[in-house]
C-alpha cells in the first residue's frame, strides 16, 4: 500500500488561463501549479513522461452539478451565460474521463462545484499551506491556483477515507 502519495487537483475551465492543475507531493510537502491551454493539453501531458506515474487525481466537474445556471438578463447575456457554462461543464466532464482512463476509478475522483465548497481567500490559503506543512515550488497562487489545491487536498482526503492508502509515520 501506497504511503505519503502524489495527488493532483484539477480546476478545468473554459476560458483561456483558467485551467489549472495542483501537483501535491506528500513526500516532500510541496505543491506545483500547472496551467494547461486547454483540456486536450491536460490529456497529453496526463500520458507524458512529466505526469506522475500513480498519484489520486480530483476534478471538479460542474458537469456533475444538476441545476440552472443564472437566467438573468437580456436575452444575448442569457445565451452567453448558457454557452459559457456548457462549455466548461463539457471540458470538466473531459477533464475527469481523461484523468479516469490515466488512473482508473479508485484513483480519480470528482466533486461538483457545491461539493468543492467555497473559495479561499489568499489569507485563508496561506493559513491552509502552513497547517498542511505544504511549501509551493512554483509561481502563482491566483483563485484557479488556490481552487485547484483544494482540490488535490480533497483527493487526498477522498484516497484516505477509502483505504487506498496509509499516512506513514515516523
Amino acid at each position: 500500500m501506497n504511503t505519503e502519495p502524489v495527488f493532483i487537483g484539477v480546476d478545468p475551465a473554459f476560458r483561456s488561463g483558467g485551467f489549472w492543475a495542483c501537483i501535491l507531493d506528500m513526500t516532500d510537502k510541496t505543491a506545483a501549479f500547472k496551467c494547461f491551454a486547454d483540456v486536450l493539453e491536460y490529456h497529453d501531458w496526463l500520458r507524458s513522461l512529466e505526469a506522475p506515474l500513480s498519484c489520486f487525481v480530483c476534478v471538479e466537474n460542474s458537469n456533475l452539478q444538476n441545476k440552472s445556471f443564472d437566467m438573468s438578463g437580456k436575452s444575448v447575456e442569457v445565451a452567453r451565460k448558457s454557452r459559457n457554462a456548457g462549455s466548461n461543464m463539457a471540458v470538466s466532464e473531459l477533464a475527469y474521463q481523461s484523468s479516469l482512463r490515466r488512473y482508473g476509478k479508485d484513483r480519480a475522483f470528482q466533486v461538483s462545484p457545491k461539493e468543492k465548497g467555497n473559495k479561499w481567500t489568499a489569507d485563508q490559503f496561506g493559513a491552509v499551506l502552513k497547517s498542511d506543512g505544504v511549501t509551493i515550488i512554483t509561481k502563482g497562487a491566483n483563485q484557479d491556483c488556490r481552487d485547484a489545491y483544494k482540490l488535490a487536498a480533497i483527493a487526498r482526503r477522498m484516497a484516505l477515507m477509502a483505504g487506498k492508502f496509509k499516512i506513514a509515520t515516523k
